[in-house]
């Protein structure tokens, strides 16, 4: 099956604008805490070498002293 895409185009008012500014906020904040989230839980710590981060990018090692 293949994946159709619609786009609508819809106009907002000016009263709108509060009400689109907090939800953008909210999104935002959830955001921000989910990155946190998995940022901690994606460094893997390595003895006597420091952590290691598993970035999707690529791998990154830190040295022991840049470790938390």
């Amino acid at each position: 099956m293949e994946t159709q895409t619609k786009t609508r185009s819809v106009r907002l008012r000016d009263t709108h604008a509060p009400l689109l500014r907090q939800l953008a906020l909210d999104v935002n904040q959830v955001w921000n805490a989910a990155n946190a989230d998995t940022a901690e839980f994606s460094s893997v710590p390595i003895p006597g070498v420091g952590w290691m981060s598993c970035e999707t990018e690529g791998t990154s090692i830190w040295a022991a002293d840049h470790a938390n």
